[in-house]
C-alpha cells in the first residue's frame, strides 16, 4: 500500500485535526539576517542542532553556516539570580551556481511567508515584492499551491529571478539542483532553530517542571520523540489527540493522547512513574532513532502529488518533519509523525508475509484444463459492466492454499467462508495485485455445497 494511502488514512482518524498546525509569527517576522537573544540553554541548543544540521553541508556540497555571539547581557533578578542573554547572529556564504547567487528560499504558508534569507549574501534586505508576493514562478509564469519558491540572482546583471522547486531542473538544465534545495532546506531549519533557541528558557524546558520552564515556548524535537515513544511503548498503542476526545466526551474510561501522555512523561515529578520512563527508555531512544532516520526519507512533494486534496496536511507534516525546535501545542502533530512511521513498518511487515506466503503458493491445472478443487470464499464482491452486474470470487483451496479466481455472471447465493466445492476450467494465469500470490483464473464453473 502506497505511504500516502496511510496518511490519508491517519489523516481522517485524527479526524483532519492536522490541518490547525500553528506557525509561529516570529518565523514570517524574522530572517537569518537578525540577532536573537537567548538563554544559556537556548545557545547550547543552537549549537548542538547547528553542528547536526552542518555534517549535511559537506554532503551537498555548500559551505556551512557558522553561530557568531555578538554580546551576552546580565541582569539581577528579585531571587538574587542573574539571568544571562546572549546576542547571536548565523553566518554563511550563499553559494554561486551556474552564474546564480542564492538569496533565499522563500516558503508559503497560510501566516504568510516565512523569509529564509542566505547570511552574508549580497542582498541585505530582500525587496517588498518577494517578500509578500505569491508562489509565483519566474520560469513558468504559473501562480499555484508552491510551498517554496527560490530568489536568485544574475551575478553579471544583477537580474532577481523567482525559480519554483519543480522549475528548477528546467531553468538550470545542466545543474543537478541537489545543492540549492539542500541549501534551502538548511536556512529553513536554522531559522527554525534560532526562532525555537531564543523561546528557550533555562528551565526544564516548557508546559511545566520548573517556574522558569513554565515559559518555553518550544521544545527540542530530537529529545521529546523518545518521550512519545516512551509514551506509545509504554500504552502499548498510538492515541491520536481526536481519538482521546472523543473517549472523553462518550466513554467511561477516558483515554490520555500520545502526545499528552509524553509530556507527562517528561515533566512528572511521580517516581513511579519516572521508573517506568527509565526502565522503557532504551526501547524508546531506538525507536525514535528509527523514526528520525525515515522521516527524513520521506518524499512530501510526491505524496502531495499523487493526493493533492491532502496538500496542507502534508505540508503540516513536511513543516514538523525538518523542524528542530516545535512549539508545544503542536506536539500532537509530532507525535503523528510516529504513528506514519509505525502504519508504513506495519505494511511493509504485511507485505513480506504476503511474499512469504506466496512464495508457497502455485498456480492449479494447466490453461484450458477442467479442474476440481474444495475451496473457502475468501473475498466476494459486485462490479458492473456495460451487459450488467456480475460478482467476483476468490477461492483459497483448502488442501494447499492455492488461489482461485472467477468472475461470474450473477450472485450464486453463498456468502464469504462458506466452503464449497469448484468445478472450472483454466482460463489464465496471474498474479495478485494485493498479495502478490499467483492466482489461477477460471470460467464456466459449477458451485455446489462441500
Amino acid at each position: 500500500m502506497k505511504l500516502s494511502i496511510l496518511l490519508e488514512q491517519i489523516y481522517i482518524e485524527n479526524d483532519g485535526e492536522s490541518t490547525n498546525l500553528q506557525i509561529d509569527k516570529k518565523m514570517t517576522e524574522k530572517t537569518l539576517e537578525d540577532t536573537f537573544s537567548v538563554s544559556d540553554r537556548g545557545l547550547e541548543y543552537i549549537k548542538q542542532e547547528l553542528e547536526r544540521l552542518n555534517k549535511k553541508a559537506g554532503k551537498i556540497g555548500v559551505k556551512p553556516l557558522t553561530l557568531k555571539v555578538v554580546g551576552k547581557k546580565e541582569e539581577k533578578l528579585g531571587d538574587g539570580d542573574i539571568k544571562v542573554t546572549h546576542e547571536v547572529k548565523i553566518e554563511g556564504d550563499s553559494p554561486i551556481i551556474d552564474g546564480y547567487e542564492f538569496i533565499a528560499n522563500v516558503e508559503h504558508t497560510n501566516e504568510g511567508n516565512i523569509i529564509n534569507i542566505s547570511p552574508n549574501s549580497s542582498v541585505k534586505s530582500l525587496p517588498n515584492e518577494f517578500r509578500h508576493a505569491g508562489a509565483t514562478c519566474d520560469h513558468c509564469h504559473t501562480k499555484r499551491d508552491r510551498n517554496n519558491t527560490f530568489v536568485l540572482k544574475d551575478t553579471k546583471t544583477g537580474e532577481f529571478k523567482r525559480v519554483g522547486r519543480n522549475c528548477l531542473k528546467n531553468f538550470m538544465p545542466d545543474v543537478d539542483p541537489k545543492a540549492i534545495i539542500g541549501f534551502a532546506m538548511m536556512l529553513e531549519k536554522a531559522l527554525n532553530i534560532c526562532v525555537g533557541g531564543e523561546d528557550m528558557d533555562d528551565g526544564d524546558g516548557g508546559g511545566g517542571g520548573g517556574e522558569r520552564g513554565a515559559f518555553s515556548k518550544y521544545y527540542d524535537a530530537s529529545g521529546f520523540l523518545i518521550y512519545i515513544c516512551a509514551a506509545y511503548l509504554l500504552s502499548g498503542k498510538y492515541i491520536s489527540g481526536a481519538k482521546a476526545k472523543q473517549s472523553g466526551e462518550f466513554g467511561d474510561n477516558p483515554l490520555m493522547s500520545t502526545a499528552q501522555y509524553a509530556k507527562t512523561l517528561k515533566f512528572t515529578t511521580d517516581a513511579g512513574l519516572r521508573d517506568e520512563y527509565n526502565r522503557i527508555y532504551p526501547r524508546a531512544e531506538e525507536l525514535a532513532k528509527k523514526v528520525e532516520e525515515w522521516k527524513d526519507t520521506v518524499d512530501w512533494d510526491a505524496l502531495e502529488a499523487q493526493k493533492p486534496e491532502l496538500a496542507n496536511y502534508f505540508q503540516n507534516m513536511r513543516v514538523i518533519a525538518k523542524s528542530s525546535a516545535i512549539q508545544y501545542k503542536n506536539a500532537g502533530y509530532h507525535a503523528s509523525l510516529l504513528a506514519m512511521y509505525l502504519r508504513e513498518q506495519g505494511q511493509k511487515e504485511k507485505d513480506i508475509q504476503n511474499k512469504a506466503s506466496a512464495a508457497n503458493k502455485t498456480y492449479i491445472g494447466q490453461i484450458g484444463e477442467k479442474i476440481q478443487f474444495v475451496g473457502k470464499i475468501v473475498k466476494m464482491r459486485g462490479f458492473s459492466t456495460q451487459y450488467g452486474q456480475g460478482m467476483i470470487y476468490i477461492f483459497n483451496d483448502i488442501d494447499n492454499g492455492n488461489e482461485v479466481i472467477w468472475f461470474s455472471s450473477s450472485d450464486v447465493g453463498n456468502a464469504e467462508g462458506d466452503s464449497v466445492k469448484v468445478k472450472g476450467t483454466v482460463k489464465a494465469h496471474q498474479v495478485s495485485k494485493f498479495n502478490q500470490s499467483p492466482q489461477t483464473v477460471i470460467t464456466r464453473a459449477k458451485i455446489e455445497q462441500a
